[in-house]
């Protein structure tokens, strides 16, 4: 028997029941929130583009993705540059109204990941459209490089040659011996190509006028990462009038046409 002093044991909150109704607009409620929560998932493309994955940006430059992602390609090439197999997307994309540090660069997009260098032609007063040449396994990747050709002024008309290949997750310039590869049409003759066994071939003449005998020093390299390994020299003489190209076939315009 319970004294009428003896503590009441102590009760908990009363279980309540719930209108059919509001349990109804409860569910509604939480399937609406998690479907909000699923579609915010990562972060797009518009975001910052360090923290993008898609995007491998190698032109140190602040206008770089929006000209990437805004600008209108004039052309597009082809070819597997990141050596997975599967043909790649190659661009170049102009901006002529940025510094002139910042002007082009040139984009390969694989469907998953977009690639990007800086191909600006900054040693020259002026320049004017860039277009690639030759999209050729030079050797230095499992995939293709690109070679591009950009037309300059200094005291004339100059043609400048880039090679951009695929080195260690990123779109790189190979360096090239002396700077940049430069044809100089009032210049000593200059070629490129690339020889049957697969070495690039880098040749000069000594003289530009074609009715005296020239020599001719022919380099060779092979291009191991971003750099050509020298990996011979030949030096041979080519008759006056006799065509320079038609002797030696790395003179042949544009060069790295026999790539």
């Amino acid at each position: 028997m319970t004294s009428p002093h003896s503590p009441r044991p102590a009760r908990g909150p009363r279980a309540r029941a719930l209108p059919t109704g509001l349990l109804g607009l409860i569910a509604v409620s939480m399937a609406i929130s998690t479907a909000c929560t699923a579609s915010t998932g990562t972060p797009s493309s518009d975001g910052d583009a360090d923290a993008q994955p898609s995007y491998v940006l190698g032109g140190g430059c602040p206008n770089e993705r929006d000209a990437i992602r805004d600008a209108e390609p004039r052309k597009e090439w082809s070819g597997d540059v990141d050596g997975d197999g599967v043909s790649d997307s190659i661009s170049i994309v102009e901006r002529p109204r940025a510094p002139k540090q910042c002007r082009t660069f040139v984009v390969v997009d694989t469907g998953v990941t977009t690639y990007s260098v800086n191909a600006s032609v900054v040693d020259f007063r002026h320049r004017r459209g860039s277009v690639v040449v030759k999209v050729a396994d030079l050797g230095g990747s499992p995939g293709v490089e690109i070679v591009l050709k950009q037309v300059a002024t200094g005291i004339e008309w100059l043609y400048v040659y880039k090679v951009l290949t695929f080195d260690d997750g990123a779109l790189r310039t190979v360096s090239m011996p002396g700077g940049w590869l430069i044809d100089d049409p009032f210049g000593l003759p200059t070629g490129a190509g690339c020889t049957p066994d697969g070495r690039i071939v880098i040749s000069h003449a000594s003289d530009l006028d074609p009715t005296v005998a020239r020599r001719v020093t022919r380099r060779f390299y092979e291009l191991t990462g971003t750099r050509l390994r020298p990996v011979g020299r030949e030096v041979g003489t080519v008759e006056a009038n006799a065509p320079l190209a038609g002797t030696v076939p790395e003179f042949k315009k544009p060069l790295f046409r026999g790539c």
